[in-house]
């Protein structure tokens, strides 16, 4: 499966690895209900959850990588969430990606 990815220019990373990082990271206390997103960085985090590298969300939204990077940025900081694996198993957990 990674050299798929590899060969479709997508990341890859294997499950027990995004576990482990999630373990570490993914300890935002928020609910569904309290999560304090804006709808551009809630679409970014999103977008996000379901593969999507910066660049590839940049494009599809029309706007620019450090703009997304941003916005992704600042919504780990509102969800309490420290790493990129985090963010997409909070997400997941909490049925919004």
């Amino acid at each position: 499966m990674a050299v798929r990815h590899a060969h479709l220019d997508r990341r890859f990373v294997s499950a027990s690895f995004v576990a482990a990082l999630a373990e570490a990271g993914a300890e935002g206390e928020n609910s569904k209900e309290e999560l304090c997103l804006s709808p551009r960085e809630e679409e970014v985090v999103r977008l996000f959850a379901k593969g999507r590298s910066i660049t590839e969300i940049a494009s599809e939204l029309g706007r620019n990588v450090r703009t997304i990077s941003r916005q992704k940025r600042d919504a780990m900081n509102k969800l309490g969430v420290k790493n990129d694996p985090g963010l997409f198993v909070f997400v997941r957990a909490r049925g919004l990606g």
